[in-house]
C-alpha cells in the first residue's frame, strides 16, 4: 500500500467513525400518529452521547436537551402540553423516547396530556430541483416557419456524441444522422438512405435551457427556422 492510498484509507476510516459518533446530527421530520398524523420538525446536534437542539411544534421552535445512549433516545424541552381544550391543569412537559432503528429512522413515544402517542421520525431530505433533460433521446415535433408552418415528427437517438434518426416528410421516414455535442445539433440526410422525397439537407440547432431545440434547416429550398419539443 502507497502512501496516497494509506492516506485516503484513514480518511474514509475517519469519516466513517465520526459518523458512527454522531448518526442523529442533522434535519428530522416527526411524525406524531393518533387520530390522525402531527408534523413536527427536530433539528439535533449530538457530542458524544449527549444531544441538544430545537424540536419545532406547533409553529414555535422548542429548545430540547437529552441523551442518546446504547441506541436509546430521550430529549426534554422547556414547554408545557395542554390538552386540546387549552386546561392548564392537564398538561405535560415536552419529551420524547425512542431508539434509533437498523433503516436509520427513529421511533418511540411521546407523553401527551391524555395519554402517550408514538412517533416516528425520518431524515430531512431536500428536494432536488428538476433538472432539464439534456438528452435528446426519443420522439419531437419538428416545426418549420418559413411561408407556412409545417410539423414533422423526428425520432432521435443519441450514441456517445453520434445521432441517428427519423425525419417523417411527405408521410415518409427520411434516416438522419449526425453529431450533438456541448448542446449543440447538427444533422442532415443520410446519403446512403434509399427513401429521401425531398433531396439533400442539413439541420443545425442548439438546444435551450428549458430543453427545446431551435436552428435552421438548409435545403435545395433554402433556409428556414425551425423549433423542435418533445411529443
Amino acid at each position: 500500500m502507497n502512501m496516497n492510498t494509506a492516506l485516503l484509507a484513514a480518511c474514509l476510516m475517519f469519516a466513517s467513525h465520526a459518523f458512527a459518533q454522531t448518526p442523529l446530527t442533522g434535519t428530522w421530520k416527526i411524525s406524531l400518529h393518533g387520530d390522525h398524523v402531527i408534523p413536527m420538525g427536530l433539528q439535533l446536534t449530538q457530542q458524544d452521547e449527549v444531544l441538544s437542539g430545537f424540536v419545532t411544534f406547533m409553529g414555535k421552535d422548542i429548545p430540547a436537551t437529552g441523551e442518546f445512549k446504547d441506541g436509546a433516545i430521550t430529549l426534554a424541552g422547556n414547554a408545557a402540553l395542554m390538552s386540546s381544550g387549552g386546561d392548564s391543569s392537564t398538561q405535560t412537559k415536552l419529551s420524547l423516547k425512542g431508539k434509533l432503528l437498523e433503516d436509520g429512522t427513529m421511533s418511540g413515544e411521546m407523553p401527551m396530556p391524555h395519554g402517550n402517542m408514538k412517533w416516528t421520525a425520518d431524515r430531512f431530505r431536500q428536494r432536488k430541483a428538476k433538472t432539464t433533460d439534456t438528452s435528446i433521446n426519443g420522439s419531437w415535433v419538428l416545426t418549420t416557419q418559413g411561408d407556412r408552418v409545417i410539423e414533422a415528427p423526428l425520432e432521435l437517438k443519441l450514441t456517445g456524441n453520434d445521432v441517428a434518426g427519423t425525419l417523417q416528410v411527405h408521410g415518409q421516414p427520411v434516416p438522419v444522422i449526425g453529431s450533438f455535442e456541448n448542446g449543440k445539433l447538427d444533422l442532415k440526410n443520410d446519403p446512403q438512405a434509399k427513401s429521401n422525397p425531398v433531396g439533400n439537407f442539413a439541420i443545425n440547432g442548439t438546444q435551450s435551457s428549458d430543453g427545446a431545440l431551435t436552428g435552421s434547416l438548409k435545403s435545395q429550398q433554402g433556409e428556414m427556422r425551425w423549433t423542435a419539443k418533445r411529443l
